[in-house]
């Protein structure tokens, strides 16, 4: 029977691979099931108007993924529909780390057992995350990218659907209307988190930001934020961009973005015979498991990444199609 199937030739996404989403989707909506037979080869490429090649690598595709199965001189069989139900999600990061560790878990377990997620990382390289995102083009249901990039993306996510792409923990503001995002606003965050914390930020002499931006993505709106608050606030400030242990003065605050300068603070301190909290100030950015213990609590500006997965698993559930803005606190501990 025909499949009515359509290839769009205008689409970024490979006619073989547009084949392969159609045929998943009728098997996903029981309108063919186990045992129902597609068209042979030549019969599809005669429905589409497509070459041998397309619909050739389309059922390849299929058997690989366990959907159908070919029987020698029969013909293709659906195999496995409920395979076929599975959504497909492509989860780009840009590396694994603790508050990562603590997002991915949040949004597996608020997704669900109904849908299949692959998870990739482009280790802060821009020409990998393009190549990644190029590769994975049809191949999946749902695409939720981290943007970790002080600068436009726009151009690769343009070749994602937009109803298929869900942008998480950064927003790229050129990406408008219709684009679904669940993001931190870092410049606010960072505004109000240190205002929060204003009285304790007082009894030092100068708070130093610290930013370490190898194998690190520093959002400009954390220097934006960071500066914003020094300046409206007369507080006496330093923007440093490493961290040695002459650098660490008593009398001073750290605010710090990655947890080597977080370490090299807390054996500083222990090394000099300091007290944290007293002699020496310790702000940390994005709050883990291992920062409510360390050297009995460190004081934290993050946003709710437990929530920003339950959040990105909603919105990919319900279609919800807006952007979000996940709620950022300072969490205080003992350190400042």
């Amino acid at each position: 029977m025909p499949l009515n199937i359509r290839i769009d030739k205008n689409s970024p996404v490979p006619k073989y691979l547009q084949v392969v989403d159609a045929i998943t989707g009728l098997v996903a909506g029981k309108v063919l099931v186990r045992g129902s037979r597609l068209p042979t080869i030549n019969e599809l490429c005669k429905e589409l108007g497509v070459g041998r090649v397309t619909v050739v690598n389309a059922y390849e595709e299929l058997k690989k993924r366990d959907i159908i199965n070919a029987t020698q001189g029969k013909g293709f069989y659906v195999k496995n529909p409920s395979i076929a139900g599975l959504r497909r999600v492509f989860l780009l990061f840009d590396a694994m780390n603790g508050y990562k560790e603590v997002l991915y878990r949040s949004f597996v377990q608020a997704l669900g057992p109904k849908y299949n997620i692959s998870i990739y990382f482009f280790y802060y390289n821009y020409q990998e995350f393009c190549r990644m995102i190029n590769a994975s083009l049809g191949h999946y249901d749902h695409y939720v990218v981290l943007p970790h990039f002080n600068f436009d993306v726009s151009r690769p996510l343009l070749n994602i659907p937009r109803e298929k792409l869900l942008m998480m923990d950064n927003d790229v503001a050129t990406l408008k209307e219709g684009y679904a995002a669940v993001y931190q606003s870092f410049h606010k965050d960072i505004f109000n988190g240190l205002s929060s914390g204003l009285h304790l930020i007082r009894k030092y002499s100068r708070i130093n930001l610290v930013l370490q931006h190898r194998f690190q993505f520093i959002p400009t709106g954390i220097i934006e934020g960071f500066m914003e608050f020094c300046k409206l606030l007369d507080i006496s400030y330093n923007v440093l961009e490493s961290l040695s242990p002459e650098l660490i003065r008593k009398g001073e605050v750290y605010f710090v973005i990655s947890d080597i300068d977080l370490i090299t603070v807390v054996r500083n301190v222990k090394d000099n015979g300091l007290i944290l909290g007293k002699d020496i100030g310790l702000i940390s950015f994005d709050d883990t498991p291992l920062k409510t213990v360390l050297a009995n609590g460190i004081t934290t500006i993050s946003t709710d990444f437990t929530q920003m997965g339950k959040t990105a698993a909603q919105m990919i559930r319900k279609g919800i199609y807006e952007k979000v803005e996940n709620p950022s606190q300072l969490i205080m501990r003992g350190s400042v």
